[in-house]
């Protein structure tokens, strides 16, 4: 083999490795993150697409919940829960095919809607969701 092959067979080693390296990091990070907190897993998709992965949320009084929100979607979603005061001050994004973090700990019991706030298709309106909130 001539030196030159022998480089490029060490730099396509080098390249994997650090690629399933990095990705391993992020998974067991992910992973971590995920143990510390009670999480909800919720998927932002137009109405065309499935919607809210979740149409109903139930959390209890008192307590903090973690949502995951991923969009799995090609466009722009936001999330807003007016009536908890989540997204109302400060809009919350979530970009195609990125996550947001959104902690929440309901101080008052009912049914409250959460919603998609960015204009994300014709079937915009309909992208909405509920929160129960029950006493402990």
């Amino acid at each position: 083999m001539e030196k030159k092959q022998i480089f490029e067979i060490i730099a396509g080693i080098l390249l994997i490795l650090a690629t399933a390296g990095t990705i391993s990091g992020v998974y067991l990070y992910e992973y971590k993150f995920i143990n510390e907190f009670n999480t909800i897993d919720l998927e932002a998709r137009s109405p065309e697409m499935g919607n809210w992965s979740l149409p109903e949320i139930n959390l209890v009084q008192g307590e903090e919940m973690r949502l995951r929100i991923r969009n799995t979607d090609t466009v722009t979603h936001g999330f807003s829960v007016p009536e908890l005061g989540i997204g109302v001050d400060h809009p919350i994004e979530i970009k195609a095919g990125h996550v947001e973090f959104v902690f929440i700990t309901p101080t008052k019991k009912g049914t409250f809607l959460y919603a998609c706030t960015v204009w994300c298709s014709k079937q915009h309106p309909k992208m909405v969701g509920k929160i129960i909130v029950t006493e402990k």
